[in-house]
Parts: C-alpha cells; sequence; structure tokens
C-alpha cells in the first residue's frame, strides 16, 4: 500500500491550484483511504520537496508545525500566493478549501479565462469558486442496494445524500418505503425525506425546484451531492433540466381528467401539442396539454457536470432481494405504521374498489394495501407477502427499461463502482 498511497498522494498534491488548499483527511480519501490522515501528514513533512506542500492544511484550516520551515515560512508562501493566514490559520478556509472533482465544462470555461484546470502556477485572478464539485448520481431499481452504497461512497467522497424516491417524500411512511432508517442517517447526512405529508401535494417540480436548491446548498459546503434513488420522472426532471409552468390550470385539469386517454390523444393532435414519450399515458398527456406544448421537455441533452451510474444486479437476485426486504417489512413493525396512516388519512377505507380510489395516492402505490388485505383475513400472510413481492417486481422492471434508456448511466455491479468513481472523477 505504502508505495502505491504515496504515488496517488503526490499525484493530488501537485493539482492543487495556487491559492488553494486542501486538507491531509481529504487528500486521504481522495486516495481511497478516507482515515489515513497522519499518513498523509507524514509524508507532507518527508516527501518531495518540489512539490507544493503550503497548500496542505489541518481540518480547521491550520498551518504544519512540520512543514519545512515551520508554520511561518507555510504562512509565508502561502500569502505569496494570495492566501491570508490569521494566527497560523487559512482566512476565507471553506472557500478556499479545494477539491479535485472537476467537470470538463468547468475546466474548459476557466481555460477561456486565462486559467488552466489543475494549473498550479499562480494567477492573479484566479477565481476561488470556478471550480464545481460533481454531482454523483446512483440508480437503480428497488432493492438494489443504492442506499448502503451510496451511504459507504458518500463517506469516502465527502458527500451529502438528495434521496430521488417520490414515496420516501412522505412523512410516516416510513418501513413500507424502505426509507434509510435513522441509523443509516446519522452516517450521513440526508435530504429529501419527510418533506410532506401522504395527502400533500407534491409535484415532480416540487421535486426539481428542492433538489437543485440542495445540491448548491451542499456544494457552497464543500461537499459532494451525490442523487440516489429510483424514481425516473426525478432523477430526469434534474438531470435533463426540465422546465415546468409555475401555475396550473385546475379547471382545464379538471376538464381534461375526465376526458379518455383516446380522446387526449386526439386533444393533443387537433391543438398542435406533441404527444409526450409515453402517449398512452393519461398523466403524460394531461400534463403535455397543460404546458401547452410552450417548453416541451427534452431528454436529448444531459447535464454535463454529473456522473451517473446504475447498480447492476442479477435479476434472480434482485427478485430475491425484493422477496427477502418484503418478508423483513412483514416481521417488523409494517402493521402499526398501516394502521396510523389509514387512521389519519383513510379512516373510511373498507377494501372496495371505491374506497380504495379515494385513497390518498401515496397510500395506493405501496405494500400498506396488503398489509390491510391481510390483516383483515382477506388473504393469508403468505399470500400477502407474496403479492407485495410481485408488486415491487413490476416496480422494479419499470425502473430498469426507464433507466435502461439512458446511455449516459454506467451499468456496473456494485463492487466495481467505488474504483469507477475514483477514476472518472480524477480523471476529469
Amino acid at each position: 500500500m505504502e508505495g502505491n498511497f504515496r504515488k496517488k498522494v503526490y499525484e493530488i498534491v501537485a493539482q492543487i491550484p495556487c491559492g488553494r488548499v486542501m486538507t491531509y483527511g481529504d487528500i486521504a480519501a481522495v486516495c481511497g483511504q478516507a482515515h489515513a490522515a497522519r499518513v498523509v501528514g507524514g509524508i507532507a513533512h518527508f516527501g518531495d520537496p518540489d512539490l507544493p506542500w503550503q497548500r496542505v492544511v489541518n481540518r480547521f484550516g491550520g498551518l504544519a508545525s512540520g512543514y519545512y520551515g515551520g508554520r511561518k515560512q507555510q504562512q509565508i508562501d502561502l500569502e505569496q500566493e494570495g492566501v491570508q493566514v490569521r494566527d497560523f490559520r487559512v482566512i476565507d478556509f471553506n472557500k478556499l478549501r479545494w477539491s479535485p472533482f472537476v467537470t470538463q465544462s468547468r475546466a474548459k470555461q476557466s481555460s477561456k479565462n486565462g486559467v488552466a484546470s489543475g494549473d498550479t502556477t499562480c494567477h492573479p485572478k484566479l477565481d476561488s469558486g470556478s471550480r464545481l464539485l460533481p454531482i454523483v448520481a446512483i440508480v437503480g431499481p428497488t432493492a438494489s442496494g443504492k442506499t448502503a452504497l451510496a451511504i459507504e461512497l458518500a463517506k469516502e467522497f465527502n458527500g451529502e445524500i438528495i434521496c430521488t424516491d417520490s414515496r420516501t417524500i412522505y412523512r410516516g411512511m416510513d418501513i413500507g418505503t424502505a426509507k434509510p432508517t435513522e441509523a443509516e442517517q446519522d452516517q450521513v447526512k440526508h435530504w429529501g425525506l419527510d418533506l410532506v405529508n401522504p395527502d400533500e401535494k407534491f409535484t415532480v417540480a416540487d421535486y426539481k425546484q428542492y433538489a437543485e436548491a440542495k445540491i448548491a446548498e451542499i456544494r457552497a459546503r464543500g461537499k459532494i451531492p451525490f442523487l440516489v434513488g429510483g424514481s425516473g420522472l426525478y432523477f430526469d426532471s434534474v438531470m435533463f433540466d426540465y422546465q415546468f409552468s409555475n401555475v396550473a390550470n385546475e379547471k382545464l385539469r379538471a376538464e381534461l381528467s375526465q376526458m379518455t386517454v383516446d380522446e387526449l390523444q386526439n386533444y393533443c393532435k387537433d391543438n398542435n401539442i406533441s404527444l409526450p414519450e409515453n402517449s398512452k399515458n393519461r398523466r403524460y398527456l394531461m400534463r403535455a396539454i397543460e404546458r401547452g406544448d410552450a417548453a416541451p421537455n427534452s431528454r436529448a441533452k444531459i447535464r454535463d457536470d454529473a456522473v451517473i451510474v446504475g447498480i447492476l444486479t442479477d435479476r434472480e437476485v434482485l427478485r430475491q432481494r425484493i422477496a427477502k426486504r418484503v418478508r423483513l417489512m412483514f416481521d417488523g413493525d409494517i402493521e402499526e405504521e398501516m394502521q396510523k396512516l389509514f387512521a389519519q388519512y383513510a379512516p373510511d377505507f373498507d377494501g372496495s374498489p371505491a374506497s380504495f380510489a379515494k385513497l390518498p395516492e401515496a397510500l395506493k402505490s405501496n405494500i400498506y394495501q396488503f398489509v390491510w388485505r391481510e390483516m383483515h383475513g382477506e388473504v393469508s400472510r403468505d399470500k400477502a407477502i407474496e403479492l407485495a413481492a410481485i408488486d415491487d417486481w413490476h416496480l422494479a422492471k419499470k425502473q430498469l427499461t426507464w433507466f435502461r434508456r439512458n446511455p449516459a448511466i454506467k451499468w456496473l455491479p456494485s463492487d466495481e463502482i467505488e474504483e469507477y468513481l475514483h477514476s472518472s472523477i480524477l480523471s476529469s
């Protein structure tokens, strides 16, 4: 490890731009050894003297007593690069803290402004905010292991997770949506959970606005946003920068909701409105009509500041994982969770088609309907588990179909994704 690790450290230190700093811990994490900050410190004190070690500081922005010539000399060397230091600490440390995760597009823009990407030569006009941390997106079908993998990678790459899941946004729906547990959330900061109640409206446009704000906030903290989940439309709204009209025409929506799919398709044709990709989906047709085709959303151009990976899982293995997870839900407190939800949001539900139609949409597309049927004697426990697993398997197939259309997704087994992120981010 020692030789290869030292080589990686040298490569990273050599990339730190003039006027920027990096911590021992950050360097260790980028080199794949998140807990080796002290080892990096030893390398810094006795390593190649031709490297810009003055740009390496501790986790608080403090200078190193082991620097050649001491902290005073390190302060002099940093101030020559325009870095302000007080009491042997870098002023504006968080602003000047650098990461090698630079996208090609931003690098090209920097080059146009006279600053080369990764340039270690001092430039008076170097913009400390010109380098943008990438988005790391992890997608895949339900039960493919996205949460566990994302937590480990976010810890390694100093990231925070934005959940891309149209079900975990709901409060109180924890077990039934396989929401990250409190223990999992304690390991890495999670966003996008518990945003609304199950009977409240939350649109794709709402999600996009929320996610974009969190991406900006996470980057401002010097961390990497991890977009993680299986909701394809949520994912696409961010990756393809979907545009949405600000105000919905409720009267028009009410009229459209009474139309059949054929009538909606004819309405589009009569009003010169392009049919959506899924022209047999009522929601898509209604959305296209409401937009009036003024700003149609396209998947032709994906944003260029993201590294996107999909978890490649054998279908039979995925089936088994789904079945196991459903059984664990039934063995847990799913019945109590369902009772609380239905008591609050569907107190008159009796299992009939009419009452099912009145259920909040959030409760229709989850395991709770099968738990209700089992608790009320309509089906056996084993049958309820079987039906819930089949329902989740159908969801997984839909998710795979959706994501497979996106050629920008790199599909890999979960144990190969970490290495891929290292290589693709550092080479960008």
